[in-house]
């Protein structure tokens, strides 16, 4: 079985998973669209669809239908959850390859890499803690709705919730806090992103795209930085006036949910999501005139660009020519750029731009408190951690404090680093270092 998103008459793309001969999965296109449809994306939904397409493998793999199974009024045993639980940590990508090595004869060194290479490949904790949460909603979904006319039976109500507590409990725990990450492994230093900025520029010898592209990328780059939004977000940047206001004092960029009235349906086969709330931006007055000599001389000259309002499209003069620019084109681009110094660049990707603006963002605060705190007769408002964490929520896009965590990370890791060091600098006064030997 594969996935495929079919567009539909009005424009909406819709994620589906087909069989061998190219039908679609009933009850998945059922809880898809009943269940899941109203209040996910498109993203969220293609990943359910995913990992449903896990449970369809399990199984083949096993000899199982449980559409069948639950119409005569057989639910998941104890044994059967287990054994989706331990499919549920298989990386299937590269099971095929284990399953065709697993009885080859090698020689292991020592009885912790033998008992290694008989482990099939597994994903992270939290791939399979989502795997078996869409799982189980699935199959209780599937479950409620073949038996709709006996839920009303004590048992069948029984053996269903059964199933349900059962996979919940095999359900692994993670950890609520995101903000455990280590703050530099999240994301490259900020100064990898003003490097890259400056090796963007049109003018570059080494930039690795030829014409308009050239100028088109560095400004998609410059728009990140400045803004801190996200790739998706970008990509569904229109150029009307709800999300471009460049003539304002100061210029502004909206960020829009999409409107059932918008005129232009997204052709794109994946289509970008744009996440949380709605929100506006101040941008400088340079950068809006670059994104404005960009959408009237560049965007323009694309002649195909002219039957839609994107704002940012292809310029190679093929069947892409003048459409707008897709996730994949956009990963191309980066994953190009990056070749350019692959060790500057080393874990570099676009959503570190979020984390490089969020750290600039709140050196400028700290900037500005120190001034107003040296020289009071400005009148400068000093800002309060209180404030600082709600302006940048609202810049952000955010809609739960706890969003802000992982940003910060890296802030607040250097601030406390300096802190400790002036505090071990002091102490190292009081310290009689003759009694290690310091004297000698």
């Amino acid at each position: 079985m594969h996935t495929k998103n079919l567009k539909l008459s009005h424009g909406e793309t819709l994620p589906t998973l087909l069989d061998e001969d190219g039908v679609p999965d009933f009850w998945v296109t059922a809880y898809i669209t009943v269940k899941c449809r109203p209040a996910s994306t498109f993203n969220t939904l293609r990943n359910i669809t995913s990992r449903l397409r896990h449970l369809r493998d399990f199984e083949r793999e096993t000899g199982r239908d449980f559409i069948t199974e639950f119409e005569k009024g057989l639910f998941l045993d104890d044994k059967t959850c287990n054994d989706l639980r331990w499919y549920c940590w298989v990386d299937i990508k590269r099971y095929s390859t284990f399953q065709k090595n697993r009885g080859k004869p090698r020689r292991k060194k020592n009885l912790v890499s033998l008992i290694k290479a008989e482990q099939p490949p597994r994903v992270d904790v939290d791939t399979c803690v989502q795997r078996l949460r869409d799982i189980t909603k699935f199959l209780v979904f599937v479950a409620e709705t073949i038996n709709a006319n006996r839920l009303h039976n004590n048992n069948v109500r029984r053996c269903i919730d059964e199933m349900r507590y059962r996979l919940v409990a095999l359900t692994p725990k993670t950890s609520s806090s995101r903000g455990a990450l280590d703050p530099f492994s999240i994301a490259p230093h900020p100064k990898v992103f003003l490097k890259l900025i400056e090796l963007s520029n049109p003018d570059n010898p080494k930039v690795p795209f030829r014409g308009i592209t050239r100028k088109r990328n560095a400004l998609m780059f410059k728009v990140l930085l400045a803004t801190g939004m996200r790739i998706g977000e970008l990509l569904c940047l229109r150029t009307d006036s709800r999300h471009l206001d460049l003539l304002a004092s100061p210029p502004m960029i909206h960020i829009r949910k999409p409107s059932k009235n918008d005129a232009h349906i997204d052709e794109r086969n994946v289509p970008p999501a744009q996440k949380t709330t709605e929100r506006s931006i101040y941008i400088s007055e340079r950068l809006a005139a670059e994104i404005e000599d960009y959408m009237m001389q560049d965007r323009r000259a694309a002649t195909p660009s002219r039957k839609h309002n994107w704002l940012f499209v292809n310029h190679r003069k093929d069947d892409h020519w003048g459409k707008p620019v897709s996730l994949v084109n956009w990963n191309n681009a980066v994953g190009r750029i990056k070749k350019v110094d692959l060790k500057m660049f080393h874990g570099l990707k676009t959503h570190g731009f979020r984390h490089a603006f969020a750290y600039i963002w709140n050196k400028k605060v700290d900037a500005h408190n120190a001034q107003a705190k040296a020289n009071p007769e400005l009148g400068m408002k000093i800002i309060s951690e209180r404030e600082r964490e709600s302006a940048l929520m609202d810049v952000m896009g955010w809609t739960r404090e706890s969003s802000a965590a992982p940003y910060l990370k890296r802030y607040v890791k250097e601030a406390v680093d300096k802190v400790t060091m002036e505090g071990v600098d002091e102490l190292m006064e009081y310290v009689d270092m003759s009694i290690i030997g310091g004297d000698q």
